[in-house]
């Protein structure tokens, strides 16, 4: 005898409804629990207890570019330039921000790009066959404990925040004064932290603005040259 139409069609709908309130009820879950939410630190702006001395400059992708950016000791920020190549190696107090890119000389050593900090104009550039040689400088170390995220610097934990294990931190330097740590983590933000710990941990800048929002590659604070010695561009 053959099934009833209306009983088949009527037992597909229910069977639609049902994969539709299963899928919700996952996403409800996924959105509630599941979702990577970083750690809430109040924002550097909102709180100007122990602000840095000085400001900092960082590189990041963005609109599948390099662009190069500076902010400043009130939580502010602006973007110097993009659409550049190179790590970010020096940040002086009164002169130019420096990138350089390896290949282009003869030996294949080093390109050093000289931009002006504040016009962003390309200023100077040099190609040279020199090895570079970095400055060592002590960096903070990081890792995890027991459900947190563990900053240390000179066998003193000077950050630990509760977190899920995908929340990670990609950078830390220390401020040329000793006092402040700059860290960049997985949400695309640049915390402040006080070596001291005097001051909690406070957002420089936030993950969602839609220039950061790939995080920072590199930091550095003004006065600061990952180069042993001073390098000089030639000018253009």
């Amino acid at each position: 005898m053959p099934s009833d139409p209306g009983i088949a069609v009527n037992r597909d709908v229910r069977l639609l409804v049902a994969a539709i309130v299963i899928a919700a009820t996952v996403l409800v879950a996924v959105f509630t629990f599941g979702v990577d939410r970083p750690p809430e630190l109040a924002e550097l702006a909102a709180d100007q207890a122990a602000l840095p001395a000085v400001p900092i400059a960082w590189s990041s992708w963005s609109d599948n570019q390099q662009c190069v950016f500076i902010a400043e000791t009130d939580g502010s920020f602006r973007e110097v330039r993009c659409g550049l190549d190179g790590e970010l190696a020096v940040f002086d107090s009164e002169g130019p921000l420096q990138l350089f890119s390896y290949g282009g000389g003869s030996g294949g050593q080093f390109t050093l790009t000289s931009i002006d900090r504040v016009s962003g104009e390309i200023i100077a550039t040099e190609t040279t066959d020199r090895d570079i040689e970095y400055e060592y400088r002590q960096v903070p170390t990081w890792f995890r404990d027991d459900g947190e995220l563990v900053l240390r610097y000179n066998n003193a934990d000077v950050w630990r925040v509760k977190s899920r294990e995908s929340y990670v931190v990609f950078a830390a330097r220390v401020s040329p004064d000793g006092a402040h740590i700059v860290v960049t983590d997985s949400a695309g933000r640049i915390i402040l932290v006080t070596v001291s710990g005097a001051e909690p941990a406070r957002i420089w800048v936030t993950g969602d603005t839609t220039r950061n929002r790939f995080g920072a590659n590199q930091v550095l604070w003004e006065g600061e040259s990952i180069l042993k010695e001073p390098q000089v561009a030639r000018q253009r």
